[in-house]
């Protein structure tokens, strides 16, 4: 990839921030090039500066995506000490996803390239088992101070992950945050969190 020495770097973060959005609402096939440049303001020259291809721009888009939303849930995670803590982070994922108005997963939006994309598939599986990971430390330690029932927090981390990304799919499927919320609220049941 090239090295941004012409001054204009913000043109590459809105090429970025542009398919990542477009990403988020179509799916990497249907966020085609010309879709992203336009949306960013840039032209094709300016893509194949910063970018080899469509795969190196998916790849960044992730990229911003992780840091836009896993990185802040790995934070507020890390910072759970209550079962009211724990509620009050899957409630702010459903709010997210309500505000947002597309509710989907804009990480999982990028499933649909992988098979292709060995580098990207690597990404992805950082990305997720980072966030599954800090699901992991939040259910561990109130299990620990005995906020929540003794379990396997590894288990039960992948399963409210895994509750959360499928009620993340159903809520974008049929435009509507309350699969989400279900989800979300069965998710917590399971894990012994206290009911709101």
């Amino acid at each position: 990839m090239s090295t941004d020495t012409s001054g204009t770097g913000d043109a590459r973060e809105r090429i970025v921030a542009a398919a990542a959005e477009l990403i988020h609402a179509r799916g990497v096939a249907g966020a085609g090039l010309d879709a992203i440049l336009e949306r960013a303001g840039a032209g094709k020259s300016q893509l194949y500066h910063y970018f080899d291809d469509k795969a190196d721009l998916v790849r960044e888009a992730e990229a911003l995506q992780a840091r836009r939303i896993i990185e802040p849930q790995i934070a507020t995670l890390d910072a759970v000490r209550t079962g009211e803590d724990l509620r009050a982070w899957a409630e702010g994922v459903v709010e997210w996803h309500r505000r947002g108005g597309t509710p989907g997963c804009p990480v999982g939006s990028f499933v649909s390239h992988i098979g292709s994309d060995g580098e990207l598939r690597r990404r992805l599986d950082d990305t997720l088992e980072r966030w599954v990971a800090a699901i992991e430390g939040a259910i561990e330690r109130l299990q620990a101070a005995g906020e929540l029932p003794a379990g396997d927090p590894a288990t039960e981390a992948l399963l409210m992950a895994s509750v959360i990304q499928g009620g993340a799919l159903l809520a974008c499927a049929r435009c509507d945050a309350g699969p989400l919320r279900d989800a979300v609220e069965a998710a917590l049941t399971a894990v012994g969190a206290p009911p709101a």
